[in-house]
């Protein structure tokens, strides 16, 4: 098998994710002036939106979440401020979530060790 093959797979997908939003107006266009098969239609045109939403917004979210774990125990002194990070999204296209983006935020929680 070749080995480009999944990269050329995932970056057709990739460039085909961007018909979502002709797809989408032609099928809203389609309820509003057809009126045909608007229950089918509403569910295609939700099924497109939540694999646009996977494509477009989820990878582009950057959360923190904070949380206090104690670990001399007893109420011994000192903390560390340690940041756990995973899944940058960052595969052949590295546009998803910009690695500067990720570095900057890490950089202004000061944590002692990533």
């Amino acid at each position: 098998m070749d080995p480009s093959a999944p990269v050329a797979a995932k970056q057709m997908l990739y460039w085909l994710s961007y018909l979502y939003f002709p797809v989408a107006g032609a099928l809203v266009w389609w309820m509003v002036r057809r009126g045909t098969h608007r229950i089918l239609a509403s569910f295609f045109l939700l099924g497109l939106t939540v694999l646009a939403y996977a494509r477009f917004v989820e990878p582009r979210i950057l959360l923190v979440k904070s949380h206090e774990v104690e670990i001399c125990g007893n109420g011994l002194p000192g903390t560390v401020k340690a940041a756990v990070v995973a899944d940058f999204h960052y595969g052949i296209f590295p546009n998803a979530m910009p690695l500067e983006r990720i570095v900057s935020r890490l950089n202004r929680l000061n944590p002692d060790l990533v």
